[in-house]
């Protein structure tokens, strides 16, 4: 089960400095609304580059927007785009389409399929919503399961390609630079593009959370031992934590086992026992969040559709009951797996405004405020009742009510599901997180760090094998090391770089080549 908000396709050009996303002006992008229920089917297929793709399957109803021909700054919100499209604002158009339900009284629910989005198709829309979900929760006969959505694997970490953008961040840093003067000498930069999401991320990274102030004294020294691998936010002590992630689950539609797209094989879920329902269970009401800016490469993948961007954050809401299954003998890399009953609520944060600090308490008002984009996505752990469909909120804006409505709607769920009359073998418990051995937090910047170490030592003639040893006790990945000093054909790890050589590596570094 799962409704969803979000906005796809979104072309954005930013005003001002270029970090301020809240007077933003989009000249196009599609919003999507989906009520629907998924059920626990993947189907696992393989595109061109035999690459993984799982398609989901399930049954409702979307309502995508168009939005084109944007002649003023606006909020993205599903009764913004009406007001903008009655003042000429904009170019509205909607396509409502329905997934799996093939009743013919359906469509008596529907209003034209297609057309331009007025505030009168807004207000029926709604009703429309309203009155099918109420319909197909007291009719669940008449849905049939319909591939949906595709979920694709997300590339975790940047390219080597953005190497430079991490150093000319952390240059701008160490020389003082507000974030609007290093956004502003990115752009004149003649040699690459640097990506402004990295820069941003390295000025927070140091510290600096104003993008018109700049860097401290110790914040410069920061950025000066960064390029030199002399500081990151790694604990080279840490030792490895018994760590709870969160999973998407499903059952593969050729096997019937549960899989976690994107994982691989070692991180498959433990079996659920036959007398899983005769066991006590414990309830979860707990939060986490997960970037690429923080989290470690299986918290990024075990999430689908988690973005690979610097600024986004994805936050993940369960409200479930649970057990805990493990045995004697490992399964992989898994200790335990948690299997559950209930509710997730899965917000994907995005275009940040820079400075803005948002966590659960605080993403309804941030996007009330235009600090942020958030997509919406409310889905149900091991629930197959096509009945709870018509518990679900109707469409709405994100704010702090709307999240608050939300909220009641998945405390009622769960409130019917541990009452004690409830025979809980009717239902279909999910895994929702595993238990790995893994650090909790990772620092993405570690490779491009070390790319940029070894250039510095190139410059002062550094051999390989000397930069090696030095780079042991810093935590620096040999590999990036080696291709860095590989990039200057140096491949002996006793040669001295050349003259020549050394050049090279200061004109990367000045930004030259």
């Amino acid at each position: 089960m799962m409704q969803k908000v979000n906005q796809l396709k979104g072309s954005m050009a930013v005003n001002g400095a270029g970090f301020a996303v809240g007077s933003a002006s989009f000249q196009s992008l599609e919003y999507r609304y989906l009520a629907v229920l998924f059920s626990d089917r993947y189907d696992v297929i393989k595109d061109e580059q035999k690459q993984e793709r799982f398609k989901r399957f399930g049954f409702g109803l979307g309502v995508t927007l168009k939005v084109r021909n944007v002649k003023a700054d606006m909020k993205i919100s599903f009764g913004m785009f009406s007001a903008a499209s009655a003042l000429d604002f904009a170019n509205v158009t909607y396509r409502i389409d329905a997934y799996g339900i093939t009743d013919a009284r359906i469509l008596e629910y529907l209003p034209s399929k297609t057309g331009d989005f007025t505030f009168d198709t807004y207000k029926k829309i709604i009703a429309c919503v309203a009155a099918i979900k109420a319909y197909v929760s007291q009719n669940p006969d008449i849905a049939k399961l319909y591939a949906i959505d595709v979920l694709s694997p997300v590339p975790v970490s940047a390219g080597d390609g953005d190497t430079r953008s991490f150093y000319f961040g952390a240059r701008e840093v160490r020389l003082g630079k507000t974030l609007k003067e290093a956004l502003e000498r990115a752009r004149a930069n003649t040699v690459q593009e640097e990506d402004p999401r990295i820069l941003q991320y390295m000025y927070r990274y140091f510290g600096v959370h104003d993008a018109f102030t700049a860097p401290t004294a110790a914040q410069r020294e920061d950025a000066r031992d960064w390029i030199q691998g002399k500081f990151n936010h790694v604990d080279l002590d840490q030792s490895l934590d018994d760590t709870w992630v969160a999973i998407e689950s499903g059952k593969d539609a050729s096997t019937g086992k549960f899989i976690t797209p994107g994982l691989a094989d070692d991180y498959a879920p433990h079996a659920l026992p036959e007398n899983w329902h005769k066991r006590s269970w414990a309830m979860y009401d707990d939060s986490t969040a997960v970037s690429v800016g923080s989290s470690t490469k299986i918290a990024v993948t075990a999430i689908a559709d988690v973005s690979n961007d610097f600024d986004s954050t994805t936050i993940v809401r369960d409200l479930a009951i649970y057990w805990d299954i493990y045995n004697s003998e490992p399964r992989g890399k898994v200790i335990q797996t948690r299997y559950g009953i209930g509710m997730r609520l899965k917000l994907r944060i995005s275009n940040v405004e820079f400075g803005v600090d948002i966590d659960y308490a605080s993403v309804g008002a941030a996007c009330e405020l235009g600090y942020a984009n958030v997509e919406v996505e409310l889905s149900g752990i091991g629930i197959d009742d096509k009945g709870i469909l018509g518990d679900l909120p109707e469409p709405m804006d994100v704010s702090q009510t709307s999240l608050a409505t939300i909220e009641a709607a998945m405390m009622k769920i769960v409130k019917r599901i541990s009452a004690a009359e409830t025979d809980l073998s009717r239902f279909k418990p999910q895994p929702f997180m595993i238990q790995v051995r893994e650090p909790d937090k990772v620092d993405p910047t570690l490779p491009h760090q070390a790319t940029t170490y070894a250039y510095v030592q190139i410059t002062k003639r550094l051999r390989l094998q000397e930069a090696l040893t030095k780079a042991v006790p810093l935590g620096l990945s040999p590999d990036a090391i080696r291709a860095a000093y590989k990039s200057v054909s140096l491949v002996d790890p006793n040669e001295r770089p050349s003259l020549q050589q050394r050049n090279d590596a200061r004109s990367w570094l000045e930004f030259e080549s």
